[in-house]
């Protein structure tokens, strides 16, 4: 069965425990099966402050983000998974399984020239 979401960013400017509970009753109201929620800070949300608001609004919830400053995949892999591995401990943290975004690269970040032979192979962050 198809299911269908919308961004949380619909609702709010930012996230945070306030706005995004918000987010959240709001979504459940206008009858979506899921809300997109904007893990663009990781450290700072908190799973347990909205894994009942979910609940309550009878909704699912999936992740977003693009990589922060420094995290350019192609040029520090390390980082840019520890990033993402935090998002998805987030994401797990309230049941969530989907993350989507700009998960390898930093938003924007262009370096003029075309991908070079490694970038094309891809990265290996073991």
């Amino acid at each position: 069965m198809l299911k269908f979401g919308a961004h949380a960013f619909i609702w709010i400017d930012d996230w945070t425990v306030e706005k995004g509970n918000l987010a959240i009753a709001e979504a459940g109201e206008s009858g979506f099966d899921f809300i997109e929620i904007p893990l663009l800070r990781p450290n700072e949300f908190d799973p347990t402050a909205h894994k009942d608001s979910l609940a309550n609004a009878g909704l699912d919830a999936t992740g977003s983000l693009v990589l922060p400053a420094g995290a350019h995949m192609p040029e520090n892999p390390h980082v840019a998974k520890e990033f993402l591995v935090s998002a998805l401990e987030k994401l797990e943290a309230i049941g969530g399984s989907y993350l989507c975004g700009c998960i390898a690269f930093i938003l924007g970040y262009f370096t003029g020239s075309s991908p070079t032979k490694i970038e094309r192979q891809g990265v290996s962050i073991r």
